[in-house]
């Protein structure tokens, strides 16, 4: 699908998507517990409903609620011994899934799509491979998983991939035995460890950390069904909004908790730092233009607000500067390249540093009308769509259809906001 978008002011109140990081642990945690949940989530995307599928191919039930979704556990001997499980895209289903496939002692076929097994699974599957499981790959697009996971001592390092800490951590309580959990070296995403904790602590599992020794002690422990479970606002699917606002005339985003522990709820200190307006309230936050300055912003922490930022510092007279943006290129897509290509489509100037680790943003010039590709990535449907609300003339983005990877409703609420946009035949 491809998207014609005529340059319009965003203005006005949206309301914030359930957090797709949430529901995912969530949907996890109520498929090991001891009744069932009712998790309110209204509104899905293409990995949440990846991610009840292979729960529902692990033998839990699981329904479509007007409210979100009904989670019934399998019974021990109704869980089947042999499944396949279609990943898609979904980075964190498969990583999350790796080590409970290990618990349940299940044999399974695992096939993906676009750049997914080319993303980093070392070395959690050497880890995993340690303590009993074995994997074998039948091509680039299947991966044979089975073998029984032993506790004890895993170790990891922090710096590839906080879902690989996430996903052992979601399993090991789900062992016989104590297992103890050391990760090495710095550990990056710290905020999305902090949503792995705070869901396992709402189902009733306790971490010990040891943050001298950055050590987890996990003891074996049963997950208690919380009966209803909701749904934080997604701070990360906010922050095209926010942006957006900051850009123009303003734009509220409600159903967003400011005691969230999403890593993505820095966007407010990112859009308060450049100059923009930020309002926070009890039930949302909201942004507006004020005196724009250049910025130098990591976003090491923060890898899924870099293409907003980048979009930001297009409209920013002077040079801004995204650092430590290594890891922006095991997503989606490269995102790194893709930001790039984004950026120079509608005539804006951007560079990379000589040691690769910047990106360098020259703004202040109205963004020009073109084509631009989406890359197949969901974050660069939601960049290329602010940059595409304020250009010279019309701009068509290909491959919009990525958005649903994380966010159906999304032109429908650009649309809310006074976006114009109409799909096109791709």
């Amino acid at each position: 699908m491809d998207v014609s978008i005529t340059s319009h002011d965003l203005f006005g109140t949206v309301e914030a998507i359930p957090s797709k990081s949430c529901a995912h642990r969530a949907l996890i945690c109520a498929s090991f517990a001891n009744g069932t949940t009712n998790i309110t989530c209204p509104y899905t995307s293409e990995d949440i409903q990846v991610t009840v599928d292979c729960l529902k191919a692990l033998g839990t039930t699981i329904a479509r609620t007007k409210q979100g979704f009904r989670v019934v556990p399998a019974k021990e001997h109704n869980r089947p011994q042999n499944v396949q499980l279609n990943c898609k895209e979904s980075g964190t289903t498969l990583r999350f899934l790796l080590p409970l496939l290990g618990v349940l002692n299940v044999n399974a076929t695992i096939s993906a799509e676009g750049r997914l097994f080319s993303r980093p699974l070392e070395p959690l599957v050497s880890e995993l491979s340690a303590h009993g499981m074995s994997f074998s790959w039948q091509d680039e697009k299947i991966l044979e998983v089975s073998g029984k996971l032993i506790g004890g001592l895993f170790e990891l390092p922090g710096d590839i991939s906080s879902q690989f800490i996430s996903g052992l951590l979601l399993a090991l309580p789900l062992l016989n035995e104590s297992s103890t959990l050391q990760i090495t070296g710095p550990t990056h995403s710290k905020d999305y460890l902090a949503i792995t904790e705070h869901v396992l602590k709402d189902f009733g599992i306790t971490t010990e950390f040891d943050a001298k020794n950055a050590t987890y002690t996990i003891e074996p422990q049963h997950y208690v069904c919380p009966g209803v479970y909701s749904i934080e606002g997604d701070w990360s699917n906010a922050a095209p909004w926010l942006t957006a606002g900051a850009i123009g005339q303003g734009v509220e985003v409600t159903g967003l908790s400011m005691q969230s522990v999403q890593g993505d709820r820095a966007i407010l200190a990112a859009l308060s730092l450049v100059g923009a307006r930020v309002s926070r309230q009890q039930k949302g936050a909201a942004c507006m233009m004020d005196h724009l300055r250049p910025f130098t912003i990591s976003v090491s922490e923060v890898c899924d607000l870099a293409p907003v930022l980048a979009a930001l510092a297009a409209f920013i007279p002077g040079t801004s500067r995204l650092t430590n943006i290594q890891r922006l290129r095991l997503k989606e897509s490269d995102r790194v390249q893709s930001i790039c290509s984004v950026l120079r489509a509608f005539g804006v100037s951007v560079e990379l540093s000589d040691d690769q680790t910047e990106l360098i943003v020259t703004g202040g010039k109205q963004p020009v009308s073109c084509i631009v590709d989406s890359c197949n990535d969901h974050r660069m449907v939601m960049m290329a769509t602010i940059l595409a609300s304020y250009a010279t003339g019309p701009v068509i983005i290909t491959h919009a259809e990525a958005i649903n990877k994380s966010y159906p409703l999304f032109f429908e609420h650009f649309k809310q906001l006074g976006g114009i946009c109409h799909s096109m035949e791709s």
